[in-house]
């Protein structure tokens, strides 16, 4: 039977910050975060194809992270997967990440074997080996474990203690050192310097999973909470189910700042072999980080160009070093633009009524900078743009309409010709009237005319014009 992937893209990223700014006010969803030049999401879905999973389903709480989590991967046909959205209308019913996933696996009447990770997270591991394990122990859940020092575990991670099968007996919730030492002394008989920590990874048979969620226990718990790892696996422990642990090759949290960090050089030191080969086209890893001169054979290049590449990508975005790397022959406008977001860290604002995204174009933005493709885009469509953060907004250009007839030379307004320290020749046509309102039939008496208009900032501005010498056309 295949494995279906469950993916968890939740929570604001708070920790994460600064990394999931987006604008003022605004944080990136996590599943969207760059990371070493791609999306987390798609560094997630691409390591898990390579493992035979094609049918995934991302449960998503909140219309941010739902948004562009589908912005960036859609329904993953560019990937060759199949991927699938929890509803909306569900958001205001989960309470917590494990309720979500039970109400899911309902919804989408799901029975086959499920692999449930978090999306700000990598992992280095063998499904097959986890999955052969899962079946010979007749498990309900099986959760991806990591070995950790005593120190690194302390008020961060969650422990399990195991018995002499694997299987799990208890949960320590994020314990002090001190406690950490006790738990662990009273639940072994020793002082394990290196406990098994929950990595956020499970892999659960998902039909006997369905059965109990119609348990009267789980209906009181999901009420109030039910999340993943601090109500659901601890009840399915005390009351006695199957739950083992299977240690992973290695775990990358990219939950805060440093742990995002640390994880980046691990990759790039040629960690996470199950991620890396899918970038086989492009990433030539060779030593570690650290052994690493500049300009030597690494990822891309050098490590110093990554780390640019991370820094502008990530945490800047900066379009003149974006490239746009497909043709778009005879596609329409639209195409091109969900094309260009999809390759790049912008999402393109504008209103429906005032731009076309219908129209045919015929264009080719192979390999180049992302300015040169949009000027190549938009000049011809009459669409002018303007970069504000991760945002590109796109106005129509629209002609200046001429004075009416019959309108007050003092009511003229020009923001775009009047900019400070600026004198600009300009040709009006309009029926000039005195102070007192008087219609002036020609400007033979006048020796000069001050018109009032202002700059982009809403400055009044003030320019003499002399008139010419006859008729009533001011210049």
């Amino acid at each position: 039977m295949d494995v279906v992937g469950v993916i968890l893209v939740g929570g604001r990223g708070e920790r994460a910050r600064p990394i999931t700014v987006k604008a003022r006010g605004y944080l990136r969803s996590k599943a969207a975060v760059s990371f070493c030049g791609k999306r987390l999401i798609v560094w997630l879905l691409k390591g898990m194809r390579r493992q035979g999973v094609r049918e995934f389903f991302v449960i998503a709480q909140g219309k941010e992270n739902r948004y562009q989590t589908k912005t960036l991967v859609g329904h993953g046909d560019d990937l060759g997967l199949n991927i699938r959205y929890s509803r909306v209308r569900h958001d205001r019913l989960n309470t917590g990440s494990g309720d979500a996933t039970l109400r899911s696996l309902e919804y989408w009447d799901i029975e086959s074997p499920a692999l449930i990770c978090p999306a700000d997270s990598l992992y280095d591991f063998s499904l097959g080996r986890l999955l052969a394990g899962h079946h010979q122990r007749g498990a309900l859940l099986t959760v991806a474990g990591m070995a950790r020092s005593l120190s690194e575990v302390a008020g961060k991670y969650g422990v399990m203690i195991q018995d002499d099968d694997g299987r799990v007996i208890r949960f320590i919730e994020k314990p002090g050192l001190n406690e950490l030492r006790r738990q662990l002394r009273a639940a072994t008989g020793d002082g394990a310097e290196a406990p098994m920590t929950n990595a956020g990874m499970y892999l659960m048979d998902s039909a006997a999973m369905r059965k109990y969620a119609h348990e009267p226990e789980i209906r009181r718990l999901r009420e109030r909470r039910l999340d993943f790892g601090m109500d659901l696996l601890p009840w399915a422990v005390d009351r006695g189910l199957a739950v083992y642990a299977d240690p992973v090759d290695r775990t990358g949290d990219l939950g805060t700042v440093v742990d995002y960090i640390d994880t980046m050089v691990d990759l790039l030191g040629g960690a996470f072999t199950t991620v890396l080969p899918f970038q086989n086209s492009c990433w030539n890893v060779g030593p570690p980080l650290a052994q690493v001169t500049p300009g030597s054979p690494h990822i891309c290049g050098s490590p110093m160009a990554v780390l640019n590449t991370f820094r502008s990508d990530a945490m800047f975005g900066s379009p003149n070093e974006s490239m746009i790397g497909s043709g778009a022959p005879g596609v329409s406008s639209g195409q091109v633009l969900e094309k260009i977001e999809k390759q790049s860290n912008f999402v393109f604002v504008y209103a429906n009524d005032e731009i076309n995204t219908v129209r045919k174009v015929t264009i080719s933005i192979k390999d180049k900078i992302l300015s040169d493709a949009l000027s190549e885009l938009l000049t011809p469509l009459n669409i002018s743009y303007e970069l504000l953060n991760d945002k590109i907004i796109l106005k129509p250009i629209k002609p200046a309409a001429p004075l009416a007839g019959g309108s007050s030379i003092d009511e003229f307004r020009k923001e775009e010709a009047a900019t400070a320290g600026s004198v600009a020749e300009i040709t009006i046509e309009g029926r000039v009237v005195d102070a007192a309102g008087k219609a002036q039939t020609s400007l033979s008496d006048v020796t000069s005319l001050l018109i009032q208009s202002v700059d982009s900032g809403g400055h009044p501005l003030a320019a003499a014009f002399k008139p010419a010498a006859a008729g009533n056309t001011a210049r």
